[in-house]
């Protein structure tokens, strides 16, 4: 049977005109991003870099690659070049290859690439460009997941936040967490474990759409004896 070019181009305009909700992001705040230090080292920050580690490179080479700002990106490739071509291929490999491309305009990730990727990346440390890779992916918000990196998720209900991006919304078990170090850390205004649907006992946090008050949500789940 011979494929209908005009019909599939049809199904592929009205697809991409679907907006769509990212369930999942931990993306520093943008006003955080443009503060930053970036080169291309950045792109391995989370998950990229398992699967390097994975394809045997040492992982203080790897926080080197991560962190230090001090090496060129040139240095950064020659740590990181001898493993790069076994972890390309990859699923995260290749949805890097697809970022530096379409975001940054550059034919992946080589010794060629590394330093105008650099460049480009650090160019983008603006207001307004999370916006333009949500809106070239089709996403119309994100559900925002805030936590802080450096110790015990302060910021897991911060108010600032770009409502135009994000949505802040977070549920997870934890065990009973209370006057541990941990709930100590947590802002006031996190519950308190609670009973799960099917009699697991954690935390629970529902999601919090843009204007919602805390007392909106009471009663939705009752409190556990634990």
């Amino acid at each position: 049977m011979a494929r209908d070019m005009a019909l599939e181009g049809d199904i592929r305009q009205a697809l991409d005109a679907v907006r769509m909700i990212d369930t999942h992001e931990h993306l520093d705040t943008e006003q955080e991003f443009a503060s930053q230090h970036v080169d291309f080292g950045r792109l391995f920050l989370h998950y990229a870099n398992c699967d390097l580690i994975s394809a045997g490179c040492p992982p203080k080479d790897m926080e080197r690659i991560q962190l230090d700002r001090q090496m060129s990106p040139g240095d950064k490739w020659r740590l990181m070049a001898p493993y790069w071509e076994y972890m390309k291929d990859t699923g995260y490999g290749r949805c890097l290859e697809v970022a530096i491309r379409d975001l940054y305009g550059l034919d992946g990730l080589s010794a060629e690439t590394v330093e105008p990727l650099s460049e480009r990346m650090a160019a983008s440390r603006r207001e307004g460009f999370y916006r333009q890779v949500f809106d070239k992916a089709g996403i119309a918000v994100a559900l925002w997941n805030r936590l802080d990196r450096l110790g015990p998720i302060p910021h897991l209900w911060t108010s600032e936040y770009d409502r135009t991006l994000f949505i802040t919304g977070y549920a997870r078990r934890l065990p009973d967490v209370r006057g541990t170090q941990l709930a100590r850390g947590l802002e006031a205004r996190d519950p308190l474990p609670r009973r799960l649907p099917g009699g697991h006992r954690g935390a629970l946090c529902l999601l919090r759409l843009p204007g919602e008050r805390p007392e909106d949500r009471s009663g939705l789940f009752a409190p556990a004896r634990l």
